[in-house]
């Protein structure tokens, strides 16, 4: 028992002493002012998700991304000429697909990254903002296990694919109430975060389903291969378990997905 704190404490540690050290990470756009986000790694770990701020004049805009939010586990980027795969490995320059556009007004767009969450387990910038970004993990997390174990035994049948479509587009609605609600846009709240999560996960395995019911043809990939590979991708993750052990999600987010668990066909 002391030596599984002993390295929960020292997980933390390690956390907190990356939060406080100077930034490790340098944000510019494509144009200067205006054009796509360029993220540089300064740090000797991965940055394998982040969140960014932006403004120009009046407007304001957010977002994030996430490996672990593509059932390949990349980031859709680009590394000089070539597509990016993988995280943002030490010293590389990223170029994403977040663009901002030149403003009528003529303002000029300031674009900032406020939190990082690095291949080893720790994280940068903004503590609340990182576990917001932890928060959505863990939805994704359980949304991917429970299309798992909703499609376990394997769908064959086009009935069983119209059973699927329908509680996908029920889960559709329970994800876009708890995602959006009016308190999302009230500041970082990890419930809203962890159902963003899920609702990401269940958006693609709905389309999924909807394209193999539409073509059963066992050439094209079903969302059972989808969800097993999205699966390893989630298991081989080093820093989704060490950050678990220091972003605990809330007693009550565990038990809306307890609710919200997978179903008998």
């Amino acid at each position: 028992m002391f030596r599984a704190t002993g390295m929960l404490l020292a997980i933390a540690v390690s956390a907190c002493m990356r939060s406080a050290q100077a930034v490790q990470y340098q944000t510019e756009l494509t144009a200067g002012t205006s054009g796509n986000l360029i993220l540089e790694n300064d740090a000797r770990s991965s940055i394998e998700a982040f969140h960014y701020k932006a403004q120009c004049g009046n407007g304001a805009t957010e977002g994030s991304q996430d490996i672990l939010g593509i059932q390949n586990g990349q980031f859709l980027g680009i590394v000089g000429d070539r597509p990016q795969h993988g995280p943002v490995r030490p010293w590389e320059r990223v170029t994403f697909r977040e663009n901002f556009y030149p403003n009528s007004s003529g303002c000029e767009w300031k674009v900032e990254v406020t939190a990082v969450l690095f291949s080893d387990g720790s994280y940068e910038g903004d503590k609340a903002q990182a576990r917001a970004m932890q928060a959505r993990r863990d939805g994704i997390v359980a949304a991917v296990g429970y299309w798992r174990a909703k499609m376990n035994p394997p769908p064959i049948k086009s009935s069983d694919f119209e059973l699927l479509a329908s509680d996908a587009k029920g889960r559709r609605t329970i994800d876009q109430a708890n995602a959006w609600a009016s308190k999302c846009f009230q500041g970082t709240d990890e419930s809203c975060s962890y159902w963003q999560g899920r609702q990401l996960v269940d958006l693609n395995i709905a389309n999924d389903i909807e394209r193999k019911k539409i073509n059963p043809d066992p050439k094209f990939t079903s969302p059972v291969e989808i969800l097993d590979r999205w699966q390893e991708v989630l298991d081989r993750n080093e820093a989704l378990r060490k950050l678990d052990a220091i972003f605990l999600l809330p007693a009550g987010i565990g038990e809306q997905a307890l609710a919200a668990g997978p179903a008998k066909r």
